[in-house]
């Protein structure tokens, strides 16, 4: 894995890489992928919080809980999820 040896842009450049491919897979079929976007957003904004992008990593989060959200009306099994984000959405929000 990229991050284990601390290769911080590879891994925020292959990440990124991935939501792009995920973006274009929920333009086909959005109820296979959006739990995997949601996945990814969530990832791409804990490593760009390492990063020090607070706007960038506040942006996937937020996304990230909006997508987790409108699943969980169709499925409540994914509301630990929605808290999940929230909680980094939370602890980026904080940092000055």
């Amino acid at each position: 894995m990229l991050t284990d040896i601390d290769d911080a842009d590879g891994a925020l450049k292959t990440t990124r890489e991935a939501v792009d491919i995920l973006r274009k897979l929920v333009e086909r079929g959005p109820e296979a992928f959006l739990p995997d976007l949601a996945v990814g957003l969530h990832n791409l904004g804990l490593i760009l919080s390492g990063a020090g992008n607070r706007e960038g990593a506040l942006r996937a989060l937020d996304e990230a809980v909006a997508i987790r959200r409108r699943l969980m009306e169709q499925s409540p099994h994914v509301q630990l999820e929605v808290e999940r984000s929230l909680e980094a959405l939370a602890t980026i929000q904080r940092e000055a």
